[in-house]
């Protein structure tokens, strides 16, 4: 049985200052397709560098299991052999 703690959790924090980084990569100013174009392609880098680790696994499996508590096995097996 696969237990977690608050601490399996990524900091909020964190997920605020993506969300900054998407909304200045959608809205950029008019005029500013090229300096937009490299934002997004800035984001799109960093994303790609961006490691998923167990932890994010758990997380997922967690917050997908509490809408669908009976699904547990399913949703392992999509989430972790996709």
């Amino acid at each position: 049985m696969i237990t977690f703690s608050s601490d399996d959790y990524p900091d909020e924090d964190e997920e605020l200052e993506e969300q900054r980084d998407v909304e200045q990569v959608e809205l950029g100013s008019p005029g500013d397709e090229g300096t937009r174009d490299q934002q997004q392609h800035d984001y799109e880098q960093r994303l790609i560098n961006e490691k998923v680790t167990s932890e994010d696994i758990r997380f997922v499996i967690a917050t997908i299991t509490k809408e669908a508590e009976y699904d547990e096995i399913s949703i392992k097996q999509l989430v972790v052999y996709a």
